[in-house]
């Protein structure tokens, strides 16, 4: 299959697709629709960084949402010569114009102390991209997971991150100036100060944390040789693009989000929405380790929640889903404003749970007749018209080796790719109409993304190749 056809464009249209018309493979569909979309992050594609043009071998994680004027926004995690999760990542963003014909680039996160290739014990990782459009069709919302260095949940050299919030209780960042025996200096502004309020003279931080001082110091506070160094936790890294992806805002670390209880607060990648009123929704999910506060659940939980905000500065996070295992979630908004989460989870089934702001959580529902590779995350959007006056949602996700589900998240089981439709009644009761098949026999799909292009139809990225766990030229990704 050639680069093109690893970024799809689903011509069908939808209302096609609900009908009694067979299912299509989506690579032999007609080759003058798919001949328009390229790739956005074949291993060949060249970008800047620091006034370097420089390739990567590996991207993970894709991201895609469309703005009003027909821009195509795509992001990917830079995962350089690693499979890892950790260890030197970086964010590329892709922006097309056209459609998907041709793309251009701007790394949106790069703090460059890896030298571009992977190191777990010493290196910073921006991961797990999300975006979302606000409600004026123009602005995008880019929010990762940032691990100061040597920080991760897996990898070699690592170490996991900490349930420290890593913010005072006034929500300044909290730094060490002993190599992490304490944290008694804070930042604020562009300043460092003690904790008891004196600025500590011959520092400077500028507005991503970069450190500069009349010493000759130079370096960042998420690195190894800083002489103030933030607490070794993960942090939710928010950036904003007026200009359709083509330049980023500075960044917000968000303080108020993480609790004490949780060894990571983590974004839910893909992309995500703008309810009908106006709030801009992130799912996160919880990942408690040993330090599950409720005894009953075993360790190692992961619990939904998400965080929502209208202005893009102010976010709260609701609270999580009292569930076992619901991880990485994809949301879309029913037409009476109820928000329908599809959730990772170790069922081997779709499954999905609502949430009604002023209510809270309602029950997970398992789809017992679509079957899938449940422990990946997934993409689910709805589209832009209905079907005899039914809302059309479209959910993409692995379906397991043989189409027969799984839970396993080994890349020898997320494979054989679907596109599944739905009807959503008035009760909210969802009728799957028809299957899409995006790969088969056994071919890798893995994470995907999905959105509606300008013309209505539907363009897919995913991953479709791990090559090796691991880090070294043989150890990479392909989408």
């Amino acid at each position: 299959m050639s680069k093109k056809l690893r970024f799809l464009s689903l011509i069908l249209a939808v209302s096609m697709l609900i009908s009694s018309a067979p299912v299509v493979p989506a690579y032999a569909q007609d080759e003058t629709s798919l001949s328009e979309i390229t790739n956005p992050f074949a291993s060949d594609v060249s970008f800047e960084v620091n006034g370097q043009t420089v390739t990567s071998k590996s991207y993970r994680i894709p991201s895609m949402v469309t703005l009003s004027d027909g821009t195509i926004v795509a992001a990917a995690d830079i995962r350089w010569n690693t499979t890892y999760d950790g260890g030197g990542l970086d964010s590329l963003v892709a922006r097309s114009t056209d459609g998907g014909a041709t793309w251009t680039y701007k790394v949106a996160n790069y703090l460059g102390d890896n030298g571009n290739v992977y190191n777990g014990s010493q290196s910073t990782a921006f991961l797990d991209s999300s975006l979302v459009v606000a409600a004026d069709g123009k602005t995008v919302y880019m929010l990762v997971d940032l691990y100061p260095y040597g920080v991760a949940l897996n990898g070699s050299g690592h170490t996991n991150p900490s349930t420290d919030v890593g913010f005072n209780d006034q929500g300044k960042l909290l730094l060490s100036g002993d190599d992490h025996v304490s944290y008694s200096y804070y930042l604020d502004g562009n300043k460092i100060y003690t904790s008891t309020g004196t600025v500590v003279d011959g520092y400077t931080v500028d507005e991503k944390f970069n450190i500069t001082g009349s010493n000759g110091i130079e370096s960042n506070l998420f690195f190894e040789n800083s002489p103030f160094k933030v607490v070794r936790t993960g942090y939710l890294y928010l950036t904003s693009s007026a200009d359709g992806g083509a330049s980023w805002s500075a960044p917000t670390l968000l303080n108020n989000i993480k609790t004490n209880s949780e060894q990571a607060c983590l974004v839910a990648p893909g992309s995500s929405i703008t309810t009908s009123d106006g709030t801009m929704i992130f799912p996160v999910y919880s990942f408690h380790g040993d330090n599950e506060p409720d005894p009953s659940k075993g360790g190692n939980t992961q619990r939904l929640s998400f965080i929502y905000s209208k202005d893009g500065v102010n976010w709260s996070r609701t609270e999580e889903l009292n569930h076992n295992w619901a991880s990485e979630a994809a949301v879309v908004e029913l037409q009476d404003g109820t928000l329908r989460f599809f959730i990772r989870n170790g069922s081997q089934r779709l499954q999905y749970v609502d949430y009604t702001m002023g209510s809270g959580w309602d029950t997970v529902v398992t789809m017992d007749n679509v079957k899938t590779n449940s422990n990946t995350q997934i993409s689910a959007i709805t589209y832009s018209r209905t079907v005899n006056g039914e809302q059309v949602i479209l959910v993409s996700c692995p379906t397991g080796p043989n189409r027969d589900g799984s839970n396993s998240s080994s890349a020898g089981n997320r494979l054989n790719g679907s596109i599944f439709v739905f009807t959503v009644n008035a009760a909210g009761e969802m009728t799957l109409k028809n299957t899409l098949i995006v790969n088969d026999n056994d071919h890798q799909f893995m994470y995907s993304c999905l959105t509606e292009r300008a013309d209505g139809s539907i363009a897919i990225l995913y991953e479709d190749k791990e090559n090796a766990w691991g880090t070294g030229d043989s150890c990479y990704y392909e989408m």
